[in-house]
């Protein structure tokens, strides 16, 4: 239990360092003023921790969080939105997480990093329930998945909050116009990044075993690229048909293009011998 503590309090020390997007890509929480943005952050992480400690105390074997992962993420936004409604007097309105697009963020967001969020969730529940030490690299490797939940989790919450607090501009920055023409800017951004990410993004990192990771810094949100190809057997039980085409296409280029290469220069090397 001591580490798991020390995980969440690592991230939750880091967080205060800096909040700013420095990853080259635009999120859906740069929008808002500074002090909302890093509430949400704060409660984000807090009602991770809390859910996931309540769950590892009611689930009898680690493979029983596998099939919790959507839940969780749905009860972490609940339970956010939950807590704003008190604190944050402005925030008054109930989020329709039953609504399509809120199942449709949460599911794709399962789809993207399911594995990986699984992997951690296990990870922790073992250190706690079997009482094992993780050693500093799967520890670090969990901190950086964790930061990159609780950024995308931000994302679809405060996406969720711009839809339903369309004329309320205190969660805001005074120098962006919250109205419909930027509410289906922001769902067409989220729709096209998501086409590109699970149906190509994602074929790439499971054949590499390269995956892009959000992480907190001293400069900032900043990317992190980790190697983790174990999951790659995982990962391929469920892709798509456009997935597995793409899949293929990558490890038939890895396998020709050597051989192709080789060819050419003997063939090249042939022409110029006859010269």
């Amino acid at each position: 239990m001591r580490q798991f503590d020390l995980i969440f309090t690592q991230i939750s020390l880091k967080l205060q360092l800096n909040i700013i997007n420095a990853t080259g890509s635009p999120m859906l929480s740069d929008c808002l003023k500074k002090n909302v943005k890093l509430y949400l952050l704060q409660e984000v992480l807090t009602e991770i921790k809390t859910i996931l400690i309540n769950l590892i105390y009611y689930t009898d074997k680690v493979e029983g969080l596998s099939y919790k992962v959507d839940r969780v993420l749905q009860l972490v936004l609940i339970f956010v939105q939950k807590k704003m409604i008190h604190q944050l007097k402005f925030v008054e309105s109930n989020l329709n997480y039953s609504s399509s697009e809120a199942k449709w963020l949460l599911k794709n967001l399962e789809t993207e990093d399911g594995e990986l969020i699984k992997w951690a969730f296990e990870q922790l529940f073992v250190s706690i329930v079997d009482n094992q030490t993780l050693d500093l690299k799967h520890q670090m490797l969990i901190v950086s998945i964790l930061e990159t939940l609780i950024l995308k989790l931000t994302d679809i919450l405060t996406y969720l909050l711009l839809i339903e607090l369309k004329s309320n501009r205190r969660i805001v920055e005074n120098t962006i116009d919250v109205d419909t023409l930027f509410i289906n800017a922001q769902k067409n951004n989220l729709y096209w990044n998501s086409y590109i990410k699970t149906n190509f993004l994602k074929p790439k990192s499971i054949y590499s075993g390269i995956y892009n990771l959000k992480i907190f810094t001293g400069n900032g949100f900043c990317n992190k690229l980790v190697y983790f190809p174990m999951l790659k057997l995982k990962e391929k039980k469920y892709l798509s048909t456009l997935q597995f085409i793409v899949l293929i296409y990558l490890e038939g280029i890895d396998f020709l293009y050597p051989k192709i290469q080789w060819t050419l220069k003997k063939v090249s090397t042939k022409f110029v011998s006859l010269l």
